[in-house]
């Protein structure tokens, strides 16, 4: 479905229905495998959330997070310092199968998990909002949700979204003009302490950091 007509609540929070396909590790009897899942999942709208994530376990990985980077020892992570300086989060990216928000199929994009326990909601951020055209309408509270012509162009070229892809469609920035946002991140919506750092640089850093790691791997 290319675009879809979605009812705006009265409240403040506007959450829209998602559905997650992908496949995650399970503990075997040597190592670990593979399983298939599907969530439907309800996900806030977050303009303030860099990052799309949710916690590990609402995907079914009931693994511990020791036994997650064991199994995915390049899983690429950035970590949120919250605003008293001591107070961390971690991310991992993880490439699911297919996302779907509110109907419309997005195919396999890249999202964020966390095992932190104190980190419990389940943030659409700008990554993939950026990958709607978004229309609101008050006067019927309605939005109208439809991918972005980049997108649909994109999906022509290629089947996956992945990070890199997010950098090359200026989804994640490399203007700093743009980065200089005094924003409180998915921190604060998640553990309630806020968080002075900018996400698009954390990203990057890592993605970098990430890719360097693979290069000299090689």
């Amino acid at each position: 479905m290319d675009t879809i007509v979605v009812k705006i609540p009265d409240g403040r929070k506007f959450k829209l229905a998602c559905e997650i396909q992908t496949q995650i590790p399970k503990k075997a009897r040597y190592g670990f495998e593979k399983s298939d899942v599907k969530r439907n999942k309800i996900f806030k709208y977050d303009t303030g959330a860099q990052f799309t994530c949710l916690p590990a376990k609402d995907l079914g990985i009931d693994i511990s997070e020791e036994d997650f980077i064991v199994y995915n020892q390049n899983a690429l992570s950035i970590e949120a310092i919250g605003i008293d300086g001591n107070s961390r989060i971690k991310y991992y990216l993880i490439q699911v199968e297919r996302f779907m928000v509110a109907g419309i199929d997005l195919g396999s994009v890249p999202i964020y998990i966390t095992f932190d326990l104190r980190a419990t909601k389940r943030l659409l951020g700008m990554d993939i909002i950026r990958l709607l055209n978004v229309e609101m309408n008050f006067d019927k509270k309605e939005a109208i949700f439809c991918t972005t012509e980049k997108f649909k162009d994109f999906k022509q070229r290629k089947l996956r979204l992945e990070i890199k892809d997010l950098f090359e469609m200026g989804i994640y920035s490399k203007d700093d003009s743009e980065r200089d946002i005094d924003w409180q991140n998915i921190v604060k919506d998640s553990m309630g302490i806020g968080e002075r750092k900018y996400a698009t640089q954390e990203i990057e850093a890592a993605f970098i950091n990430h890719r360097i790691k693979e290069e000299n791997e090689k």
